[in-house]
């Protein structure tokens, strides 16, 4: 079953769309002709509506009663998953009409009604007119194992093709796909012929990162750099230390560079003696722990004036010369993925937006 309209592609702009800037990637969307985005809290959704953004705003979140009048103030469409937001919705809204999809869990096992309640959803929405059903998905729990043997996948799509057969009479928006999935079935089109048309959610894959052990479109080009400059030089003799608890200590004379960004600002406390940054094109590296407003960085072996070169821009995420710093090496670094090295950037440091 596919929609009678064209293919669902909602582009998600949840957590300040993914640490880049909401409000300002949801505009590039809507210049662009994207029809909708998501967002994974009512406050997200209203976030952008009172900055005037006139799109369909998809909130994908669990809905609290109190909140569903929100929804229909605001015009965001909820993505409900289990029967108390529906009965809510179906109560508070007083019989007028309200657009909405419903999430299934097909083994994610996070959000969504089970499968076995298709024939009573269906049911209640046949008895409910004024609750428009306007899509109908589910979530994939990996999707780089598309058309590989015994692939999770594979098997929630079959899950899938199951649900929305109750719904065809509604024909809904149906839509499955994130980053990892739709770049995978992309060579798979005739075995995939109908689940292909089914609608794409990207996610990391917008802001030109990778998807989760994903290397299928290694053009995609990083949207997000993280630029800082050196704020003090001390010259540090041999045997003193660097930050709290004195865990480096200079083995000769040094020039240790002071960065104004820290853990409050996303740039995680594991980087502490291990991290690098790029200046002058060079890597240099990160000294003693990494401090709630503050980083360390050796600048020993460069051509440094400390009178000179205050104000030296500093790379934390981003190229340099014919050097470069990716969130994926970041994640790899201390052990963690690059959704939260872009997400983790904290809001009070500034975002500047180019090329637009």
């Amino acid at each position: 079953m596919t929609s009678s309209s064209k293919q669902f592609f909602c582009p998600m702009v949840k957590s300040n769309a993914y640490g880049h800037g909401d409000i300002e990637l949801t505009r590039v969307c809507e210049d662009v002709g994207v029809s909708g985005v998501g967002v994974a809290l009512l406050e997200e959704g209203i976030r952008l509506r009172k900055a005037g953004i006139s799109l369909d705003i998809f909130v994908f979140g669990p809905i609290l009663d109190s909140a569903v009048t929100h929804l229909f103030d605001y015009q965001l469409t909820p993505v409900i998953g289990q029967w108390p937001e529906l009965l809510a919705m179906e109560k508070l809204l007083g019989g007028r009409e309200f657009s909405l999809h419903l999430k299934f869990n097909t083994g994610m096992n996070r959000l969504g009604f089970n499968p076995q309640e298709s024939e009573s959803l269906l049911s209640f929405f046949r008895k409910h007119p004024n609750l428009k059903l306007t899509g109908v998905c589910t979530h994939l729990l990996r999707g780089d194992d598309i058309g590989k043997p015994e692939s999770i996948s594979d098997q929630q799509i079959q899950d899938f093709e199951s649900i929305i057969s109750y719904f065809s009479h509604f024909q809904p928006q149906v839509h499955l796909w994130n980053s990892s999935g739709w770049f995978a079935v992309q060579d798979l089109k005739t075995k995939y012929s109908q689940s292909f048309h089914w609608g794409v959610r990207p996610g990391i894959s917008i802001y030109g990162i990778q998807p989760l052990e994903n290397k299928f479109f290694q053009e995609l080009k990083p949207v997000m750099s993280i630029v800082s400059e050196i704020v003090t030089i001390q010259k540090v003799r041999k045997g003193e230390t660097v930050s709290y608890g004195g865990m480096w200590q200079a083995s000769k004379e040094s020039l240790i560079g002071v960065v104004p960004i820290g853990y409050a600002d996303g740039y995680s406390r594991s980087f502490s003696n291990r991290g690098e940054m790029l200046i002058g094109g060079s890597r240099v590296p990160i000294r003693g722990i990494v401090c709630m407003d503050y980083t360390m960085v050796d600048l020993t072996d460069l051509n440094i004036d400390p009178g000179r070169d205050l104000g030296k821009e500093v790379i934390l995420l981003g190229e340099q010369s014919d050097q470069k710093i990716t969130a994926e090496e970041l994640a790899e670094m201390i052990d963690t993925i690059p959704y939260e090295i872009i997400t983790c950037i904290g809001q009070r440091v500034p975002r500047e937006f180019k090329g637009h």
